[in-house]
């Protein structure tokens, strides 16, 4: 039997973990704040679907300085489980797919650095709160477990490569019907 469905706007917060090489100027790439929107499903008791995009700022440092951003569209697709749903504390798990489009790129005077396109498995979890009988409050993590590769290219040398994972954290506002 389907179930209800909630639509929900939240506030994006970002971490990455880079690994693999570094540039020898120092390029960082830090996940920044932003926003997403979606819609969750629950097409069984326990089972939802739920889709989403946002806007989401990536900074980029060099040698410690901040030297741009680039933009960030992250729409995902997931399957998430949750186990205790009429409760005012409901948790719950997912995983799924997710397509990242990056716009803008930064040039500076030790190069210039360009995000590609991208789609990743997705992993989530997080809590709803339920406030009253519509509105829930929810907290949530977003984690893409494949690599994303920044490519810096250094004027007449090289170009470098910046590999990362990507955490996101929301917080947000429910509303079911």
């Amino acid at each position: 039997m389907a179930g209800p469905i909630e639509v929900f706007a939240a506030a994006l917060g970002g971490a990455n973990h880079e690994f693999g090489s570094l540039t020898p100027t120092d390029w960082r790439l830090h996940a920044g704040r932003g926003a997403a929107a979606g819609l969750d499903w629950y097409f069984a008791r326990h089972l939802s679907a739920q889709v989403q995009t946002g806007l989401e700022t990536e900074n980029i440092r060099v040698s410690g300085s901040q030297r741009g951003h680039f933009h960030i569209i992250p729409t995902s697709a997931l399957v998430q489980y949750h186990p205790v749903t009429d409760s005012i504390v409901e948790p719950y798990v997912g995983v799924g797919v997710a397509y990242l489009m990056f716009r803008g790129g930064v040039t500076t005077a030790y190069g210039r650095a360009e995000q590609p396109d991208h789609a990743a498995l997705m992993t989530d979890a997080g809590i709803n709160y339920v406030v009253a009988r519509h509105w829930r409050v929810s907290i949530g993590a977003e984690y893409g477990p494949a690599r994303s590769t920044a490519e810096i290219t250094h004027p007449g040398a090289k170009t470098d490569k910046v590999d990362y994972h990507q955490l996101y954290i929301a917080t947000g506002v429910r509303y079911r019907f």
